[in-house]
């Protein structure tokens, strides 16, 4: 349903800033509704490609989810370490963020690619198909 949702959303208002992807999927994170930030996470998912690495720091979106401290009771000092923090947590969609965030900056360079591979290492395992 919340997939269906997302495909009616980027045919009707399709996302070509990264700001308008970024102040949308923290509108949705503000729910109370699991439906509502799932809806944020999958807007984030459709337009990966807006995404820059340092988008991990908009904290606001991920504290009201609850996902900041990366289930470890405070937030990250770096954006570097809440990603860190985000790959090992227990909730599959947070692990998912942390690999979305540093995917669209690959293109362009390899920065974060050792990042990106200690992670997807560390994922290989996992049930769910997501990249």
């Amino acid at each position: 349903m919340v997939r269906g949702a997302i495909k009616c959303e980027a045919r009707e208002n399709p996302i070509s800033e990264r700001a308008v992807l970024i102040q949308k999927s923290v509108e949705c994170f503000d729910s109370t509704y699991f439906e509502m930030q799932l809806f944020g996470v999958f807007l984030l998912d459709r337009y990966s490609g807006l995404l820059e690495p340092e988008d991990a720091g908009t904290r606001r979106s991920a504290e009201q989810a609850g996902w900041a401290s990366g289930g470890q009771g405070k937030p990250s000092t770096s954006v570097g370490e809440m990603l860190d923090a985000w790959s090992t947590d227990e909730n599959f969609w947070v692990r998912r963020y942390s690999i979305l965030v540093l995917m669209a900056g690959l293109v362009r360079d390899e920065k974060y690619w050792e990042r990106f591979v200690r992670y997807a290492d560390s994922m290989i395992e996992e049930k769910e198909f997501f990249i």
